[in-house]
C-alpha cells in the first residue's frame, strides 16, 4: 500500500456549526485600515477606485497573526500604503470556510494580494516584517510579483540553490506543481554541490517546502519517498551521504508511524550509538525519541548543553531580529518570540533528566532561566520535570513559584503540574487535596475538565500511577 501523507503543519479544521456556504463574512470589527466589507464588496470597490484587494487570513489562536498585528501592520508605511493602494480585509479563515477555501489558505496566517478581477498577484504564508511587506508592496507598485523576482534572480544566478528554492516556493504559491518540483529537486540533488553552504536549508527549508507541496502533488510525494528510503539504506549500511539522516527522518516523521522510526534508529545504534548515522540521526529524530523517553539514547547521540545553549542563542537573535524589523513591538509579541525557544530548550532539560543527570539539568534550567524568568518558564521546566518521570525537588519549587504568578486563565493549567510533581516526589495525598479544592472552586468547563483529570489520575489504584 502506498505511504499516507500525515500533516504535521497547521491545517484548517472545520468547526461543525458553521455551513461551509456561509455568506462571507468578517468575523471582528475592522480597524483601519482595514474595511468591514464582503469580498464581492472589496472587488466592486478596488475596480472603481483603481486599487488592490489586500486579503489577511487569520484564526484567533495563530501567534504569528497576532505578532502581525502588533507590529507589521502597525507600521505607518504599511499602513498607509493599505488605505491608499487597497481595499484590505482581516478574515478569520476558520469562519469563513467558503473564502479560505476558494484561496486554499491551510498556514496561518496567509497573506493574498488581488486585482480587481481576483487574481492573485501575489500571496506570502507566515510571518512578514513591516521591511518585508514593503518591499512587497513597491513591487506590486510596479507591476512585479515574486514570481517575477524569482526567475529573474534564476536568470541573473543560474546555479545558486538559494534563488532555485526561493522560485520553487514561488511556484508552488501560484499552483504551479510540476515546475515547482522540478526546482525542488534541483536543490535537493545539487544544491550543496553548487554551496555547501546550503546544507542548513537543504535540511530545513527546502525539505518543508517539499512536504507542503506533496500535501496536494502525489509526485512530490513519490519522489520524497524515494529518497527516504534511498537514505534509509544508506543510514542502516553505515554509508550515508550528507543529508541522507535529515531527509530520512524529515519524511519518514510525517509518511510513517513512530514505530517504524523508532526500528530503523534501532538498527542503525545497534552497531554503536557513536557510529555516524546514529549521530547523525539523534537530532532530527529527537521528537520521536523524546516522546518514546528514550532519554538514555539523547543524551549518549547528543551534546544536549550545547544544544541547548545553540537554542537560546537562536532565541535571542530571534528576538534581536524582531526588534530591528519594526518600531512597534511590545511585550507579549516580544515573549512570543522567546517562548518557542523556552519551550526546544526545556524538552532538553528533560532529556537530562530522564537519563539520570541531575546536575546538567541544574546547570540547563539556570541557564532557560538566565534567558527568560517569566512564570511560564518556570511553569515550563516543572511540567517537564513531571514528564521525565525523574523530577527533582527543584521541579517542585518551579511549579509553586508559578502559581504564585500565574495568570487566573492560567492557573487551573499550573495547579494540575503542582499536584502532579507533589505525587511524583511522594506526596500524592497533599497533591491530590490541591487538585481537589481547586476544583471546587473552578470557574468554567475548561478548568473543571483539566482539573478532573488531575485528580482521576491522582487517585490511588490510578494507572497513571
Amino acid at each position: 500500500m502506498k505511504d499516507s501523507m500525515q500533516s504535521t503543519s497547521y491545517r484548517r479544521w472545520a468547526v461543525l456549526a458553521v455551513a461551509l456556504g456561509a455568506v462571507t463574512t468578517i468575523a471582528r470589527a475592522a480597524e483601519e485600515p482595514f474595511q468591514s466589507a464582503s469580498y464581492e464588496q472589496a472587488l466592486a470597490t478596488a475596480v472603481k477606485e483603481h486599487k488592490l484587494v489586500f486579503i489577511d487570513f487569520y484564526t484567533t489562536w495563530c501567534g504569528p497573526c497576532k505578532m502581525l498585528d502588533r507590529t507589521t501592520f502597525k507600521d505607518e508605511w504599511v499602513r498607509g500604503w493599505l488605505a491608499n493602494k487597497a481595499v484590505a480585509l482581516q478574515v478569520d479563515a476558520e469562519k469563513d470556510l467558503k473564502l479560505a477555501d476558494k484561496f486554499q489558505v491551510e498556514f496561518y496566517p496567509t497573506l493574498v494580494f488581488l486585482d480587481g478581477k481576483g487574481k492573485v498577484l501575489e500571496r506570502q504564508s507566515g510571518y512578514v516584517t513591516a521591511q518585508e511587506f514593503r518591499a512587497l508592496a513597491k513591487d506590486l507598485d510596479k507591476g512585479v510579483t515574486a514570481l517575477d523576482r524569482a526567475r529573474q534572480a534564476v536568470k541573473d544566478k543560474p546555479d545558486d540553490p538559494e534563488a532555485h528554492l526561493a522560485l520553487g516556493s514561488a511556484l508552488a504559491r501560484d499552483g504551479k506543481n510540476d515546475a515547482a518540483r522540478k526546482e525542488f529537486i534541483w536543490c535537493l540533488d545539487e544544491g550543496t554541490a553548487n554551496n555547501p553552504d546550503f546544507a542548513k536549508d537543504r535540511d530545513g527549508r527546502l525539505l518543508e517546502e517539499m512536504l507542503s507541496l506533496a500535501g496536494s502533488d502525489e509526485k512530490t510525494l513519490d519522489e520524497l519517498i524515494e529518497r527516504r528510503d534511498a537514505a534509509r539504506r544508506r543510514l542502516l549500511d553505515q554509508q550515508p551521504k550528507p543529508g541522507d539522516a535529515a531527509i530520512y527522518a524529515t519524511v519518514a516523521q510525517v509518511t510513517q508511524d513512530p514505530a517504524d522510526l523508532l526500528a530503523t534508529y534501532d538498527a542503525v545504534a545497534s552497531k554503536g550509538t557513536s557510529s555516524p548515522s546514529a549521530r547523525a540521526l539523534a537530532l532530527p529524530l529527537f521528537p520521536v525519541l523524546l516522546e518514546a523517553k528514550r532519554y538514555d539514547q539523547i543524551v549518549k547521540t547528543q551534546d544536549v548543553p550545547a544544544r541547548i545553549a545553540q537554542i537560546l542563542s537562536d532565541g535571542r537573535q530571534a528576538a534581536d531580529e524582531l526588534r530591528k524589523s519594526s518600531d512597534h513591538v511590545d511585550d507579549e509579541t516580544m515573549y512570543m518570540v522567546k517562548a518557542r525557544a523556552v519551550a526546544a530548550a526545556a524538552e532538553y532539560f528533560r532529556a537530562l533528566l530522564g537519563a539520570g543527570e541531575p546536575a546538567a539539568a541544574k546547570t540547563a534550567a539556570q541557564h532557560i532561566l538566565d534567558f527568560d524568568k517569566s512564570a511560564d518558564t518556570y511553569h515550563a521546566l516543572a511540567w517537564e520535570g513531571y514528564l521525565s518521570g525523574k523530577p527533582l525537588p527543584e521541579c517542585l519549587d518551579y511549579a509553586q513559584y508559578a502559581l504564585k504568578h500565574a495568570s487566573p486563565d492560567e492557573r487551573a493549567n499550573v495547579i494540575d503540574t503542582v499536584a502532579r510533581l507533589m505525587s511524583a516526589l511522594g506526596h500524592q495525598q497533599e497533591g491530590l487535596a490541591l487538585c481537589q479544592n481547586e476544583l471546587n472552586d473552578a470557574k468554567n468547563d475548561r478548568q473543571r475538565w483539566i482539573l478532573s483529570m488531575c485528580v482521576t489520575e491522582l487517585q490511588p489504584g490510578s494507572q497513571s500511577q
